[in-house]
């Protein structure tokens, strides 16, 4: 049965107020949008100006190792991720507002596609594209089905596809994001503190057996068959870990304060990010050197003190994001407020 006011809303033509957010997505996508930026910078700055590549080595740095063990195959699985679980929490926000939430939800879909393609000419290593694609091809079919229909497809593919890393695995975690939302899962582990501790250890000490496994081919990067195993599991393990810390006050509050505005504006900040990023390869690399791994760590420490400022200082008087704003008015054909109201 629909709220009253929901109902209402659809008669009017009004949108209620959107639903509140759940402050440790906000926080996981903004680790994620950190974190990607030492795995991506030589992709964007590499492809964008053509930089030299590192020479081939035997050797791995200490750098490699951080880039392979901490980074590398972690923070694009949480991506797809949070994009699943965004995309059933969306749809079940759209029943309230409309009579059609899925013709709603092909028009926001449709409008990232031509983001992402507009940004594949900046950086053909972008996701946007493929995660629209995937929405309308694997999400918004699965919307028709039983719930348990994703879960059970998201474990099994999951679990199939992370030997193979990349666009292989993609399809499982949509599903199984989608399925987390379905069944309110982080409600749920946010409750229980002891299952979620326990769901924590066991994701971490499933990780550090793959990558005790990874260290012997981390010359491999992304190409490691263990490595790419760890990563899902890390991703695993770094998101149950961050909701058990979200449970304590003090950690909340600085968690939120770190990655929140990231977070809430992370379509704007990873495409800030690429722009932000082509111009400090151009300026590292000027005279087309060898591209060293360092130099991501170096943008990572310019680039996200700067979005996180801009973040920060932008959601003081606004309630989305730029593109996050454009993306929600395109989404419901309807300006949508923009600025903070204050009671």
């Amino acid at each position: 049965m629909s709220h009253p006011s929901a109902v209402h809303s659809r008669v009017s033509g009004d949108l209620p107020e959107p639903a509140p957010r759940i402050a440790v997505l906000d926080v996981l996508r903004g680790i994620a949008i950190a974190g990607i930026i030492p795995v991506n910078v030589q992709a964007i700055a590499r492809w964008g100006y053509d930089v030299s590549p590192k020479p081939a080595t035997d050797d791995p740095t200490a750098i490699d190792f951080i880039t392979g063990l901490v980074f590398e195959g972690r923070m694009m699985p949480l991506f797809a991720l949070l994009f699943g679980i965004g995309f059933a929490l969306f749809l079940r926000s759209a029943r309230t507002r409309t009579e059609h939430p899925r013709i709603v939800l092909m028009r926001r879909l449709v409008f990232l596609l031509i983001i992402g393609v507009l940004h594949h000419l900046l950086y053909p290593g972008e996701v946007l594209a493929f995660y629209a694609v995937g929405g309308l091809i694997i999400l918004l079919p699965a919307s028709f089905l039983p719930r348990w229909v994703p879960l059970i497809g998201g474990i099994v593919l999951t679990g199939a596809g992370a030997p193979f890393g990349g666009p292989v695995l993609i399809p499982g975690l949509f599903l199984l994001g989608c399925a987390i939302a379905d069944y309110d899962l982080i409600t749920v582990l946010m409750r229980r503190p002891g299952v979620l501790a326990a769901a924590c250890g066991a994701f971490a000490i499933a990780a550090s057996s793959f990558a005790v496994m990874q260290i012997g081919e981390i010359g491999l990067g992304s190409f490691s068959k263990p490595g790419r195993i760890a990563g899902v599991l890390t991703m695993f393990a770094l998101a149950t870990g961050v909701m058990l810390l979200m449970r304590n006050g003090i950690a909340a509050r600085g968690l939120t304060v770190l990655f929140a505005p990231l977070g809430r504006m992370a379509f704007t900040n990873y495409l800030t990010t690429t722009l932000l990023v082509l111009i400090l390869a151009r300026a590292i690399d000027a005279q087309h050197i060898a591209w060293l791994p360092e130099y991501g760590y170096l943008v990572l420490a310019a680039v996200a003190p700067l979005i996180w400022i801009f973040s920060t200082i932008w959601l003081r008087a606004f309630r989305f994001g730029p593109m996050e704003w454009v993306w929600r008015t395109v989404t419901w054909w309807k300006p949508q407020p923009l600025r903070q109201t204050r009671a």
